[in-house]
């Protein structure tokens, strides 16, 4: 588990690895000329863009999980939303996404509308399917409180009925060269503040990743999206 954020009553947290999103058959050319990324997401929202648009382009980090910290004895609780980071841009946003058709208790999946979903974020009072957690990826590392996650939630969230599936290898290499390097290394950047900017964002990450004691194997996944 990663810790998001936390106070005295409640803590968020994420799980990687155990369960994941429910996703839609992808179909790709019998030619071979392109084939499914081996970790990029294609998420489409079938709804009219909300205030901050939902990311077409996701990587899927872990479940959400809840713990109500009053309880000596309690337990992480799934909440069906997922963490997502939008991977073609340099500050990488964190994003929430419901999972309309979770893995059961007995670990067959089965559908759950929204509106009898249990409520997560009790600062929210809305139901949604998405919002965006955090405008950066570095906000994590920096440290979140509990009122300023369900601010940002409640600030964001939206109703994208969003269908996921694998991208397109094709696709997505030439919009994380779009998306990554003309951000980063555009003629409006002077580069050697620019590198030297993005080598310090990077040596956050990788100490949120080691104090969280993650796999090797875990580190390298993540670190493939830097």
């Amino acid at each position: 588990m990663i810790q998001l954020a936390k106070n005295d009553d409640l803590e968020y947290s994420v799980c990687l690895g155990d369960n994941f999103m429910s996703k839609s058959e992808a179909l790709f050319d019998d030619d071979g000329t392109d084939k499914p990324h081996f970790s990029i997401l294609h998420a489409e929202s079938s709804e009219a863009p909300g205030k901050i648009p939902l990311p077409k382009l996701i990587f899927e980090v872990g479940e959400l999980f809840t713990r109500d910290l009053r309880k000596q004895s309690s337990e992480p609780q799934s909440t069906n939303y997922f963490v997502i980071i939008k991977p073609t841009t340099p500050v990488k946003p964190v994003w929430v996404l419901y999972d309309y058709t979770p893995v059961s208790p007995l670990g067959s999946r089965e559908p759950v509308p929204l509106k009898a979903a249990k409520k997560v974020f009790k600062g929210v009072d809305s139901q949604f399917d998405a919002a965006q957690l955090l405008p950066e990826l570095g906000d994590w590392v920096r440290g979140l409180s509990v009122d300023g996650l369900e601010e940002k939630v409640g600030a964001s969230a939206i109703t994208a009925r969003a269908t996921v599936k694998a991208a397109s290898a094709q696709m997505v290499e030439k919009l994380l060269e779009k998306g990554w390097l003309t951000q980063v290394w555009g003629p409006h950047l002077n580069q050697d503040d620019a590198k030297r900017e993005h080598e310090a964002e990077l040596n956050r990450r990788r100490e949120m990743l080691e104090r969280t004691g993650v796999s090797e194997e875990e580190r390298a996944r993540y670190r493939s999206l830097w």
